[in-house]
């Protein structure tokens, strides 16, 4: 899973209200996605206002349940001084022959699909890929290149 802030585009917090105010937002937001998730779940945070989550889940709809709750969760918290954030979300299944930039690029692109299109919500690579509104990942080239 990859998170984005979205009303207020994370940008916009830091510019309006300063970077203390917007650390504040990704404090609070690690904490509510402390609560939305299990403890055997992983979060990190990926650089900037990016989180990734790795869920042990039986099933996509079980991901999406638990995704569409930590979405709900932070579009119902009141930040102090900001006010309103919402989230959107991109998240993938993980094969056991997937490499990291194939998970966080399935993921990447769930999460851009989200966010150019309305934002505060949650996105499913392999739905998107289904239904046609993304297009199936090249594989990656194996080569190696020195320079």
């Amino acid at each position: 899973m990859r998170a984005n802030t979205g009303w207020l585009w994370f940008k916009r917090v830091n510019d309006q209200f300063g970077h203390l105010y917007g650390d504040e937002v990704l404090l609070l937001l690690a904490r509510i996605m402390q609560e939305s998730f299990r403890h055997q779940d992983r979060l990190f945070r990926f650089g900037g206002e990016e989180f990734v989550v790795i869920l042990r889940a039986t099933s996509e709809d079980e991901v999406a349940v638990a995704l569409e709750r930590l979405r709900a969760s932070v579009e119902g918290h009141l930040f102090p001084q900001v006010g309103t954030v919402t989230v959107s979300v991109g998240y993938t299944g993980i094969n056991s022959s997937d490499t990291i930039p194939d998970i966080v690029g399935r993921a990447d692109d769930a999460l851009y699909f989200a966010k150019e299109n309305g934002r505060n919500q949650v996105s499913s690579y392999e739905r998107l890929l289904t239904s046609g509104k993304v297009s199936a990942r090249e594989a990656p080239n194996s080569d190696i290149e020195l320079f």
